[in-house]
Parts: C-alpha cells; sequence; structure tokens
C-alpha cells in the first residue's frame, strides 16, 4: 500500500514539474516585451536636431520626454507619444506623396517648426508643429543648384554644404532665402557639419574635421584644420568640449574643442567590427550604432574608455540612426523585404546599461521559438522518465528484495 502510494507521489512530482518548465518557458520572452506594431515606414538617412544653441548632426529620430519626431522617406513625418511603451500611439502625421521625394536628408526640430530637407529636389519644407494632433504645412525653400549633402539651421541661418562649398543663406521671419556668404575649397570632401555657438565644425571624408569661424557671417573665415589623413571620416559627434570624430573601421579620434583655434589629440579608441552607422553622446556614455546593434562606452575618463554594454537582437533589423532620452534608446531600422518585413523602429530600454532590454517591436516568430523550446524540454524530459523510474525504483525494489530474504531466512 505505502509502495503504491509512493508511486503516485513521483508520478505527481513529475507531472508538476513538466507543466512548471511549460509555463515558465511560455511567459518568458528572452529580453522581448509584448507590444502592439506601429504602422510605419522608414528609408531615411541623416538628420541634424537643434538642442539650445547646439545645432548636430543626428538622426532621423528624435526623442523629447513623451514625444518621439520620426521622419519616413516613403510615408512623411509623424509624431508619436512614447510614455507607455507597450502602446504607443501616434499623435500627429503629415503625409506626403511617395513620388514627391525619395529622399530626406534632413531633419532639423527648432521651436514650434520641423525642417525636412529632401536633398534629391534640393528643397527644405517647414510643417507648424504649434498643434501636434493637426501639423500644417508651413511653406517650402528651394535651395540653388547643387549637390548638397547635409543642412542646419541656427537662429534665422540655414547653412549648406556640397562637397567642395559651405554656404550660408538667411530666412529672417521666413523671408525669402539669400545668400550671405560662401567658402570654396575644390580639394574639400565635405560630408557633415554642426554649427556650435560662433563655429561651423564640418566633416571631411577624405581629411578630417575644417573648423570655421562663422561670427560675422557675411564673412566666413577658416580658423583650423584637423588633417588626420589615415582612412575615411563617416561620422562625428560634436559636444561642448569635444569632438568625437570616427575613421572608418578604425575606431574614434577625440579631439578637445574648448578652445576652436588650437584643437589638441586627447585620445584613440579602437572599435573593431563592422562600420558605424550613427555615433552619439550623452553624458557619461557613447553610444555607437552597428547595423545591427549597439554598444555603450563609457567615456567618464576619456583616457581609459570602457565597453560597458551591447545590446543586439534575434530580429533581423538594418539599424541608420539612434536617438537617446531617459533610460531608452530609440533606433530607426531601414530593413526591408517581403521576408523580414519592415520594423522601422525599435525601442531598448537602458536602465541598466551592462544588460539594455529589448521592449518595441515584438519578435513575430518569439512565439515558435518559446514552442520549439518547450518541445524540446517536454521530449527531453520524457525520455528521461523511463530513467528516472528506474533509478528511483530499481532500489526500492532490490532493498524490499532484499528484506523479504532476510525475514523469510529469520522465519527458517
Amino acid at each position: 500500500m505505502n509502495y503504491n502510494k509512493m508511486q503516485k507521489q513521483i508520478l505527481c512530482f513529475i507531472v508538476l514539474m513538466i507543466m512548471s518548465i511549460g509555463l515558465i518557458t511560455i511567459t518568458s520572452s528572452v529580453n522581448y516585451q509584448s507590444n502592439s506594431i506601429i504602422q510605419l515606414n522608414s528609408q531615411s538617412r541623416k538628420t541634424i536636431s537643434l538642442n539650445n544653441d547646439i545645432t548636430r548632426g543626428g538622426s532621423t529620430i528624435f526623442a523629447n520626454g513623451s514625444l518621439l519626431y520620426f521622419l519616413d522617406d516613403e510615408y512623411g513625418f509623424a509624431i508619436i507619444n512614447v510614455s507607455i511603451k507597450d502602446k504607443l500611439e501616434v499623435v500627429g502625421t503629415f503625409n506626403y506623396s511617395r513620388y514627391l521625394t525619395s529622399d530626406y536628408s534632413n531633419m532639423i526640430i527648432q521651436n514650434k517648426y520641423v525642417y525636412f530637407f529632401s536633398h534629391d529636389i534640393n528643397r527644405i519644407t517647414i510643417l507648424d508643429c504649434t498643434n501636434i494632433s493637426d501639423i500644417k504645412l508651413f511653406g517650402y525653400y528651394t535651395l540653388p543648384a547643387g549637390s548638397y549633402k547635409k543642412i542646419a539651421i541656427l537662429d534665422w541661418n540655414i547653412f549648406t554644404i556640397t562637397s567642395t562649398e559651405f554656404s550660408i543663406y538667411n530666412f529672417t521671419n521666413f523671408s525669402l532665402i539669400s545668400l550671405i556668404d560662401k567658402y570654396t575649397n575644390a580639394s574639400s570632401s565635405f560630408f557633415d557639419l554642426t554649427i556650435q555657438g560662433n563655429y561651423a565644425y564640418i566633416l571631411d571624408y577624405d581629411y578630417g574635421l575644417a573648423i570655421f569661424n562663422i561670427t560675422d557671417s557675411t564673412n566666413i573665415q577658416k580658423t583650423n584644420d584637423l588633417v588626420l589623413n589615415d582612412y575615411a571620416y563617416t561620422d562625428f559627434y560634436l559636444t561642448d568640449d569635444y569632438v568625437y570624430i570616427y575613421e572608418e573601421s578604425i575606431g574614434l579620434q577625440i579631439y578637445d574643442v574648448s578652445n576652436p583655434l588650437a584643437p589638441s589629440n586627447v585620445t584613440k579608441y579602437e572599435i573593431s567590427g563592422s562600420t558605424i552607422n550613427d555615433l552619439l553622446i550623452k553624458g557619461n556614455n557613447a553610444f555607437v550604432l552597428h547595423s545591427k546593434s549597439f554598444d555603450i562606452l563609457d567615456i567618464s575618463n576619456l583616457l581609459e574608455i570602457q565597453l560597458v554594454g551591447r545590446y543586439t537582437t534575434e530580429l533581423v533589423p538594418l539599424f541608420d540612426s539612434i536617438s537617446v532620452d531617459g533610460n531608452f534608446a530609440y533606433l530607426t531600422s531601414i530593413q526591408s523585404g517581403e521576408l523580414f518585413g519592415r520594423d522601422p523602429l525599435f525601442i531598448v530600454d537602458i536602465t541598466n546599461l551592462e544588460s539594455p532590454i529589448h521592449l518595441f517591436p515584438e519578435d513575430p516568430f518569439q512565439l515558435l521559438s518559446d514552442l520549439a523550446r518547450l518541445l524540446l524540454i517536454i521530449a527531453g524530459v520524457v525520455s528521461g522518465v523511463p530513467v528516472l523510474f528506474l533509478a528511483i525504483f530499481i532500489p526500492i525494489f532490490l532493498t524490499k528484495r532484499k528484506k523479504a530474504n532476510m525475514n523469510t531466512k529469520g522465519q527458517m
């Protein structure tokens, strides 16, 4: 009787163990959280955002508190409420005809206006976002003929670069734009620009960095050339005192530009692996964006830069740009295709810099992955039941048999 009772208890234990493992497997999602899907598409590239008096190279995504500004090549512009990460809400949109332009190369946010630059038609589009739920077209500017790389806006001046020219235009009170001054260098390969205070910092793809004094916008003065001449320079980020220049496939060159008239080299940090697509500095951290991941660096001591965290995903993104606000990182992906679909927006919780957690979008194949894992666990447990049974009951059987033999001998 006791033997049968023990059998039932062991079998109940095995069944409960299988059910518990299955429940844990289904409810866990390997750092993925359930969420809704935002129906946006993204093929956009670089943007510039205005923060106080700093106009910097940025991305096609800009996070500010509960609002996320998002630019899309095919369908236009959206402002998204991201205060609830698992229930994103599109609060305002402005849609273009997809045939109007094929590429936006800049998005600039200044006060209540958002500016888009379409480099294929040299047009700056201005949206009035006073009421974010009712975004209105404010007007257009068309730049003179040229192959423009980037634009920036500070106060009532528009700054533009082509490969060989740096120009300043005025549009006071949204008047017709007028050229103020232009700098030309036929041997330059201008690639990106940032305006800070009275200086313009222009990345040269072949040589490094050029610094211009624009105190008098009618008289552009070149003050310095950081001629690095190693490989190819494709991205940079400017803070109050330092400039971080990315050298393709090599790493970061960091210079002290607290005195723009006399920049000084601080250090170099090697970044191995794939080319970076975007670079962002926030406080004591640098965010280095690759096509399918991003690294988080501790730059509190520039002479001892440390890798503190890395985000990767089981999805198939092609990350293009990153914005960080508070404890969250927002990324644009330009991956497209029938097989993978398009997930243009990714959200990552970076509260713990060492272990970033994916929040959005959900993995469409995660349920299948969980089910497959559950089946493997069940198969393993089921196949192990006979072994467990033998391991438990053979010793019991032998012990009982031995006792029975001893009792028999005792009676004899």
